[in-house]
């Protein structure tokens, strides 16, 4: 559907704008991940753990501690609730990057040095990560959620069960398409990036261009401090539509130019634009928004949604933003997987296959998954979106449920 693009172009949109690819979704059954199996549940210690590792961007300047307490209390959870993998406790070997390729190739060689691990979960990794994917490939698998790079994007052996930009950007284009009214004309203001353009106009404009939505593309600088000119350049004011793919400090620039200008273009934007610095500084000015994003995170109730706020409660430690609700539900449908190959029959090679054949659904990700859905980044497994309105309390459903974009 979207067709040949780069995947340094998708790197570009997630670095730039690093809350793109990480909420999560659902609202459907915990088929996926489970639910409480009880007291008296739990794994016994004394038996061989099975060992998985993890890798995240704990530091640097895209370090996030969310990742890493999503992971750790859902695989606390699965060892205390449901019993580990046929009573075998999971044992959880983490690995840190801070942005750096150094590190990232130091865990890379500590993965492939131990026998033991079957699988590693990937968390947000936003740069230096290509000895990951190059040194593991065929040895061990990666499932992960937010693919943020070339790297990760052209992976031979990952498997992405949230699609990052590949979802969103053409989502934009997707929700305001097939569900807002009287969208005849587009503004898109995107970061000044030099491949961003490049991703606007392989990813989205080619939805809108088929919807038959004439676009008008300009570039937001980097170190501007006022969204007026571009906004004003861009025709916004004039136009049915008004698309930012932006990082949060634009965001509140174009909040508050929007206002100024007195434009009434209905807005669609990534999550970052309603993350928590967001909303706190222009939060009234973005009423009426909608939101794209892969998932629900906790926008949307429901017994996932239930089922992941016990796990963080219970077992986190108190880094609930959203990558905990985006990488938890992938690392508890990987640990349903396992429990369904059984213990006696786990090897890299079985764990492999079922990541990449699993069609089935990944609590508050998507209704079902399909690997390869995108031609262009084969390792991306999932091709729904959600969409949300911003009432100017709370997020509401926009979109009636999913999305198909891939």
């Amino acid at each position: 559907m979207i067709g040949m693009v780069k995947g340094s172009v998708i790197a570009t949109v997630a670095v730039a704008s690093l809350a793109l690819a990480a909420c999560s979704s659902s609202g459907g059954s915990a088929k996926g991940g489970g639910s409480s199996a009880g007291a008296g549940k739990g794994a016994d210690s004394s038996l061989k753990p099975v060992t998985i590792g993890y890798i995240n961007e704990d530091s640097g300047p895209n370090g996030q501690l969310d990742s890493p307490n999503g992971v750790t209390a859902t695989v606390k959870y699965v060892n205390a609730e449901l019993g580990g993998i046929d009573k075998h406790p999971v044992k959880l070997v983490k690995c840190s990057s801070d942005g750096s390729a150094e590190a990232v190739q130091k865990c890379a060689q500590q993965f492939l040095n131990d026998d033991s691990m079957l699988a590693v979960v990937v968390g947000t990794l936003q740069s230096g990560d290509d000895s990951l994917y190059t040194t593991l490939a065929g040895k061990k698998p990666l499932i992960g959620a937010t693919p943020a790079s070339q790297g990760a994007f052209g992976a031979k052996d990952a498997y992405w069960y949230g699609s990052g930009s590949f979802g969103v950007i053409p989502g934009f284009g997707v929700f305001a398409a097939q569900t807002l009214k009287g969208v005849h004309t587009a503004s898109i203001v995107y970061l000044d990036v030099p491949s961003l353009k490049a991703t606007v106009t392989g990813l989205l404009k080619p939805v809108l261009d088929k919807a038959g939505i004439q676009t008008k593309l300009v570039p937001l600088p980097l170190t501007g401090s006022d969204a007026a000119g571009p906004l004003t350049a861009s025709n916004a004011a004039k136009s049915d539509l008004l698309i930012p793919i932006t990082g949060a400090p634009q965001c509140i620039q174009i909040a508050n130019a929007v206002a100024q200008l007195g434009i009434h273009a209905k807005v669609v934007a990534s999550p970052i634009c309603m993350d928590e610095s967001v909303l706190k500084a222009v939060g009234a000015k973005e009423k009426g928004w909608y939101e794209v994003q892969i998932g629900t995170g906790s926008a949307s109730p429901g017994p996932d949604l239930t089922l992941f706020q016990h796990i963080l409660k219970t077992y986190g430690d108190g880094h609930d933003g959203q990558y905990a609700y985006a990488i938890g539900p992938v690392t508890l449908t990987l640990v349903r997987q396992m429990q369904k190959i059984g213990y006696a029959k786990l090897t890299a090679d079985s764990v492999r296959q079922a990541i990449k054949t699993y069609t089935g659904p990944v609590p508050l990700l998507a209704p079902s998954i399909q690997c390869g859905v995108f031609v262009a980044a084969p390792s991306v497994c999932n091709g729904f979106i959600r969409a949300y309105q911003y009432d100017g309390s709370k997020l509401v459903d926009a979109s009636n449920g999913y999305m198909k974009v891939g």
